[in-house]
């Protein structure tokens, strides 16, 4: 087994308040760690939109790094240059990519059925899938544990089964909903009529050997 040892600045280390290793198993072959400071703020601002990479203007984004890392020497002397260079370049990149990066639109509609209680129920049935599957990386026997993932695994979708009809009703109950669910009984109609054949004045309906001359 390798351990690998976290670094920490000089700063960060007369605040550590704790550090142990992460309760969730996620099933990999490295053990995630988990540590705490003294005096970190926390981040309450919402999250921001999701970047679209795949519609970003990289030609733009390569322009401008190009025309704002002219004026930073390509040398450093020193680790702190060296630091600040890294620091610079970081941040010209991100700036760039931000600013000719489209920005998705979240969807006002995506999963409202969504409790924080199925989230805990997920977190419980992954971790307990995890482990199995790290288990069965390093050879024991995971006979004993199935049965627990089962049950995990059929209480956390039985839950989410329960939590959306249980939406679907209170969304019946709104009398402004009541078209919008006529729209989702409706069956839609995928049958399509097959062309007449035409010539001139005469039009075939029926096959019985008339159409072949036609084509």
């Amino acid at each position: 087994m390798y351990v690998r040892r976290p670094a920490a600045s000089i700063g960060l280390q007369g605040r550590l308040k704790r550090c142990y290793i992460y309760e969730t198993d996620h099933g990999s072959d490295h053990k995630a760690f988990d540590a705490n400071f003294l005096g970190a703020v926390i981040d309450t601002a919402p999250p921001s939109p999701k970047l679209l990479f795949a519609k970003a203007d990289w030609e733009k984004v390569n322009r401008e790094i190009q025309e704002l890392l002219q004026p930073v020497p390509r040398e450093c002397q020193t680790d702190l240059e060296f630091d600040s260079q890294v620091e610079t370049f970081t941040k010209v990149v991100s700036m760039a990519v931000k600013t000719h990066t489209s920005r998705a639109k979240p969807s006002l509609y995506a999963k409202r059925w969504w409790t924080e209680d199925l989230t805990l129920l997920r977190r419980s049935y992954s971790s307990i899938r995890n482990s199995v599957t790290t288990a069965r990386r390093w050879g024991p026997d995971t006979t004993g544990i199935i049965p627990q993932v089962l049950m995990a695994r059929r209480l956390f979708f039985s839950e989410m089964e329960k939590q959306k009809k249980a939406h679907w009703k209170d969304f019946l109950q709104d009398p402004t909903n009541i078209w919008k669910a006529n729209q989702y009984t409706r069956n839609t109609n995928t049958s399509f009529q097959i062309p007449e054949l035409c010539e001139r004045d005469r039009t075939v309906q029926s096959d019985e050997g008339q159409s072949f001359p036609h084509l």
